[in-house]
């Protein structure tokens, strides 16, 4: 796995990066039983918005989607949010030498798909349209793509 292969290059020996199957219910649980070993987190849906309670304070970049994917653990005892998909994307489509786009669209309106329209928001000049099942999720997208320009 690609972390367990970083932490064997930067000598971070003894640490892992393990599964765990936490559901939105359970998270509070979790993060309550979680000791000074541990050094951070990873989340997935739907747990990108439901761990935002149980944070002590999040980055902005997660703040203007809602959606925190990584959580670190503070030498003092803090649990920070961030979200690494937004500059993620953003890297990925410059790796690939995308620098800028005319215009784009967004299948879904998820904290992926919130990420994306965040990221988008820094590389395309034009309109960037998100296809949606429901009204409720396209009003919360729009709101995401009005904070994010």
């Amino acid at each position: 796995m690609l972390h367990r292969a970083a932490y064997g290059e930067l000598g971070l020996d003894g640490w892992s990066y393990d599964r765990f199957d936490v559901d939105e219910a359970a998270l509070p649980g979790f993060f309550a039983d979680l000791g000074p070993e541990w050094a951070g987190l990873s989340l997935t849906m739907p747990l990108k918005r439901a761990v935002i309670p149980l944070l002590d304070e999040i980055s902005e970049t997660a703040s203007s989607v809602d959606a925190v994917n990584t959580v670190v653990f503070t030498e003092d005892g803090r649990r920070v949010g961030d979200n690494t998909d937004i500059p993620g994307m953003v890297a990925a489509l410059r790796e690939h030498g995308i620098e800028q786009v005319d215009s784009a669209a967004i299948l879904g309106a998820g904290a992926t798909a919130s990420s994306a329209l965040a990221a988008l928001a820094r590389v395309c000049t034009g309109d960037v349209v998100a296809y949606v099942r429901s009204a409720t999720r396209a009003a919360e997208m729009r709101h995401w793509g009005s904070d994010s320009a």
